[in-house]
């Protein structure tokens, strides 16, 4: 079988109580063992391993970032597809604490200079002021990576405060390709 390489950060470890099977995921120093998920949170979810793996004939393995609640976005990396979809809504109590972790995950994945060009989604029906900076913050890193990433920013075409937040965004980095989408979400 072959395997490549994920391409995302192994410098964190999280202890879980209870953690989960995550299906096509293999750890490259034992090929018999399978990854797991562990639970941080009823709201987010980290990949907690080093050196692990996905076998490249592997076609329908999302690995989640973040999980999607009432007040965060659910953050997921289609590496085959080298898409990365941010949905839902923005407005935690604590920005920093909710973003902080997402961010470093997605520097993880789009700082290395051998990843491919990826697209990042960003399918928001609402945020607030805080989670906006946060927004920013993410747009930033995209742009400043060694690789060539894109932006779609999709707003159903009745938003128009949405679509204003994704030109403003869009304005804030002249030289990273961001497309806003109208588009019934």
């Amino acid at each position: 079988m072959k395997i490549s390489t994920l391409p995302m950060k192994s410098s964190f470890s999280i202890k879980s109580p209870a953690p989960r099977k995550v299906p096509g995921l293999v750890c490259s120093k034992f090929a018999d063992r399978q990854a797991t998920l562990p639970l941080i949170s009823p709201h987010r979810m980290m990949i907690s391993f080093s050196s692990c793996a996905l076998p490249s004939d592997r076609r329908d393995v999302m690995t989640i970032i973040n999980e999607k609640s009432n007040r965060m976005p659910g953050v997921s990396h289609d590496v085959d597809a080298s898409l990365i979809t941010i949905n839902g809504e923005a407005y935690p109590e604590d920005v920093t604490a909710a973003f902080d972790p997402i961010i470093e995950s997605l520097s993880g994945i789009l700082g290395q200079p051998d990843s491919p060009p990826t697209e990042i989604r960003f399918e928001l029906q609402y945020f607030n002021s805080g989670s906006s900076r946060k927004i920013l913050e993410i747009i930033r890193l995209i742009a400043s990576a060694p690789v060539g990433h894109r932006i779609a920013w999709v707003a159903d075409p009745e938003d128009d405060e949405m679509i204003d937040h994704g030109n403003r965004f869009a304005r804030a980095v002249p030289d990273l390709e961001f497309t806003v989408i109208e588009e019934e979400m």
